[in-house]
C-alpha cells in the first residue's frame, strides 16, 4: 500500500513495505531541478547526490532503489546509538 502528496515543490510518497513506513520525498530545487530522499519510520533519511529532471523520475530512481536494495537497506540506523534505546531487535 502506497499514499502519494504533492504539491507544486514537493512530491511525497509513503510506502508500507514488509510492516516498515518509507516515505520517499522529490523536491523540486529549481531550474527544473529536484532532489530525492528516502526517510524510515526512525526519521533516518538517505539523500541521493544528484538532481532528476523530474519528481517523476526521482520517485521512480527511488522506488528502484528500493526494490533492488531491499528495505532493509534503508531500514539500517547503527550509526545512530540513541535510536535503539526502545528498540529490542537491535
Amino acid at each position: 500500500m502506497d499514499d502519494v502528496s504533492n504539491n507544486s515543490k514537493d512530491v511525497e510518497k509513503k510506502l508500507y513495505i514488509e510492516g516498515h513506513l518509507l516515505t520517499v520525498h522529490a523536491c523540486f530545487e529549481g531550474d527544473s531541478q529536484w532532489s530525492l530522499s528516502v526517510q524510515n519510520e526512525k526519521g533516518v533519511t538517505t539523500h541521493w547526490d544528484e538532481n532528476f529532471s523530474s519528481a517523476q523520475n526521482a520517485i521512480n530512481t527511488a522506488l528502484k532503489a528500493i526494490n533492488e536494495e531491499g528495505v532493509d537497506e534503508f531500514m539500517a540506523y547503527d550509526y545512530f546509538g540513541y535510536l535503539h534505546e526502545d528498540d529490542d531487535s537491535h
